[in-house]
């Protein structure tokens, strides 16, 4: 097949210093790069810093100048990126005039169009929840037009006030994945803790420093913690966040760090306090490694976490402290809950439940 992957964010060496590589982005990759190994003609059509087209491996990656970013969105020409030949267009969103306007696009082009719904759209304040209200009341209806919309947990389409209204016929359930290579309990990672200056039993985030992510929560439960808290990833919110007395910044690390983290944490927390948090990939991985997780009480999140950890209140810094009390006392035998996390969120498994979409979007007509 033929399929062509709008994606706002991408990473490369074309991108933008300023792009937000997260949770998404790791998707689109990965699903991509196992398509791509199959032998499908994938395109991922994205925004950097100049119209380019770059290859990664047996992926070709169309980008189109960004010329602005507002409420998160890029807005950059897409709609030159998608090719008349093609089977499918693939769009991740939510992002205003993209994730609605493609679906307009590819009907006129009479190409079958898939939305993965990420999460809803949602910014903190006056002037970002007025907008987000009347984006879901205009243009962001026209999202429902796509020929199929994939939501990764059913508790995320109960509770979202766009899935919650698709009729269910159109809707299908395909969750995030992990790396089955990479994320595993064994390892030797001696050497990796020394270079980053770790000692085992930490407690962990990992994630964009954003104000949905609720990062100052966990820091204010684990105030006077003994354990050491360890963030890792960067954003808008690190000044603050290094202000408030306690944790060990890391930054960003490359990805051949992120096993040996999760290995050697006492758990991984997810403290996301919005539904832009709708999954949380960082809670598998964790699993995956065999590390314990604690996640908010958010649709999709709290699906997640229960596999393997606890739920803890959003914004419920006494909540929180409690579960993470409570997480040391979990008996948690590693592989077991490695392969528990296998068998429904390797990458493989994700990839090939889009591509038998695919399959049946074309066999359909």
């Amino acid at each position: 097949m033929k399929v062509n992957v709008l994606s706002p964010f991408f990473s490369g060496e074309t991108a933008r210093p300023d792009d937000f590589i997260g949770g998404v982005e790791r998707h689109v990759e990965e699903i991509a790069k196992s398509m791509a190994e199959q032998g499908h003609d994938i395109t991922i059509i994205t925004s950097g810093t100049k119209d380019s087209t770059e290859v990664q491996g047996k992926l070709r990656v169309q980008r189109f100048e960004r010329k602005r970013i507002l409420f998160r969105t890029p807005f950059f020409d897409w709609k030159k990126g998608i090719e008349t030949e093609a089977d499918i267009v693939h769009v991740h969103g939510t992002y205003p005039f993209l994730s609605d306007k493609s679906a307009d696009i590819c009907n006129k082009m009479r190409i079958p169009s898939v939305l993965t719904y990420h999460f809803d759209g949602y910014m903190p304040g006056l002037i970002g929840s007025s907008a987000s209200w009347a984006y879901y009341r205009t243009l962001g209806t026209k999202m429902a037009e796509h020929t199929r919309i994939i939501a990764t947990s059913q508790g995320y389409v109960d509770n979202s006030k766009f899935l919650s209204r698709i009729p269910k016929e159109k809707i299908e359930i395909i969750p995030n994945g992990f790396d089955l290579s990479v994320f595993n309990p064994q390892g030797d990672d001696s050497a990796a803790l020394k270079e980053l200056g770790l000692e085992p039993g930490y407690v962990l985030f990992i994630g964009r420093l954003v104000p949905y992510k609720g990062v100052k929560y966990l820091i204010q439960a684990m105030k006077d913690d003994e354990r050491e808290l360890v963030i890792v990833g960067t954003g808008p919110l690190e000044k603050e966040l290094k202000e408030m007395g306690k944790g060990t910044f890391l930054g960003r690390v490359e990805d051949e760090y992120l096993a040996p983290l999760y290995r050697n944490a006492q758990a991984t927390v997810l403290p996301s306090i919005y539904k832009s948090e709708a999954f949380g990939i960082t809670l598998v991985e964790s699993m995956a490694c065999g590390t314990p997780v604690i996640g908010s009480d958010l649709p999709g999140v709290r699906d997640v976490a229960a596999m393997g950890g606890l739920v803890a209140k959003r914004e419920d810094v006494r909540d929180l402290k409690k579960k993470l009390e409570e997480v040391k006392k979990l008996d948690i035998v590693p592989k077991q809950l490695h392969d528990q996390v296998a068998d429904r969120y390797s990458w493989s498994t994700i990839a090939q439940q889009t591509l038998n979409l695919y399959k049946d979007l074309l066999n359909s007509g």
